[in-house]
């Protein structure tokens, strides 16, 4: 699946991910974020999290053009188990939320500052999977914070 417009750095797009069936070759994966512009062509650039073996998912970035390829630390991901996940993509850099809490950020050297799909993937003979509960959303580096500031008297 995969979208019909383009998106550039400063947007997030967050999914709810269900694996039904666990991988089981070695050419299998399955993935969401933001890869390529306008085909389904399984080729870089991507910015994603990925699951390339049964058990483990992790974020990934390759954009071969910038010399970027980045890949995060694996976490476990279990059958019939849903969890949210989120990519919040810049020109220099990634951030990888799971259940709403960032998990990972990974950063490069050279902005890559051009628009990309949001897409899904379960490229498998076997593994099936369920994308649900897609959000586009504007991401912000860093994000917002609140401070406190001393108690004020009414008057």
């Amino acid at each position: 699946i995969r979208s019909e417009l383009q998106w550039a750095p400063g947007q997030a797009v967050d999914f709810a991910l269900e694996v039904d069936t666990a991988l089981s070759g070695q050419i299998e994966w399955i993935s969401g974020g933001f890869q390529r512009a306008v085909d389904f062509d399984n080729t870089e650039p991507w910015v994603i999290w990925v699951n390339r073996s049964a058990g483990t998912i992790q974020p990934e970035v390759d954009i071969s053009t910038i010399n970027a390829q980045e890949v995060g630390a694996t976490q476990s991901i279990s059958v019939a188990e849903r969890r949210i996940y989120g990519v919040e993509r810049f020109a220099t850099r990634s951030a990888y939320r799971r259940d709403n809490e960032i998990a990972e950020s990974l950063d490069w050297s050279t902005a890559y500052t051009a628009a990309m799909q949001v897409r899904f993937t379960t490229q498998s003979a076997s593994a099936q999977s369920r994308f649900d509960f897609v959000r586009l959303r504007r991401a912000s580096d860093p994000p917002p914070s609140v401070t406190l500031g001393t108690t004020e008297s009414a008057p």
